[in-house]
């Protein structure tokens, strides 16, 4: 099995496998559009890791999702246990082989893509971790494991809660992608975010 893909395989546009962020960059990707190059690391990779652990469907199961502060501690609690759980060997190697692929010294951004995300009716944003600036296989490899985690902050789980999903249904896939220098940045909404008009694009830049 293949724990990784690069932005132009077929199955990259796939949600299942690489998650909102991840099927959007590979849909751009086909389109020719001027996509920094990346990886992912699909929601596959995710469940060997995290089903490794014998015990986390319990602890979430025991979650008090009633419970703000309560949640707030035990979510704390899981995230880390989970991140003393280490990535299976083949999933780290084939990692590694993808950044070695890359000019040494490259910066990545590490990107949490869940399979949850950029749904018609829930969007996640801001629920997750990403981080910037991961130079090295060590740096990305533990961002990795650090996004992994983040599908388990109290905040996404009270909002997958709260919007009617299985928490158990959350998986996480993980964009690798190239950092490049820039003058300018920003995001481009094709629809208004706020209102949810069709007829509007948004662009905040800076």
């Amino acid at each position: 099995m293949n724990w990784t893909l690069d932005f132009k395989k077929p199955l990259a546009a796939r949600a299942e496998f690489t998650g909102g962020k991840g099927s959007n960059l590979a849909r751009l990707t086909a389109g020719n559009f001027d996509v920094p190059q990346g990886f992912i690391v699909t929601a596959a990779a995710y469940r060997e890791w995290i089903d490794r652990a014998d015990w986390w469907r319990r602890a979430v199961r025991d979650l008090p999702e009633n419970d703000p502060a309560g949640l707030a501690a035990a979510a704390e609690h899981l995230r880390s246990r989970l991140l003393r759980l280490p990535l299976p060997e083949a999933v780290e190697a084939e990692m590694r082989a993808q950044v070695e692929g890359f000019p040494e010294g490259a910066a990545f951004a590490v990107r949490s893509s869940s399979t949850l995300e950029d749904m018609a009716d829930a969007a996640f944003a801001g629920q997750h971790d990403t981080f910037l600036n991961c130079r090295g296989a060590d740096a990305v490899i533990d961002a990795v494991q650090r996004c992994y985690a983040s599908l388990w902050h109290d905040r996404a789980i009270a909002y997958r809660q709260q919007n009617g999903f299985d928490q158990f249904a959350a998986q996480m896939a993980i964009v690798v992608q190239e950092m490049v220098p820039c003058d300018t940045a920003g995001v481009a909404f094709s629809i208004n975010p706020v209102t949810g008009d069709l007829g509007t694009a948004v662009i905040d830049a800076n």
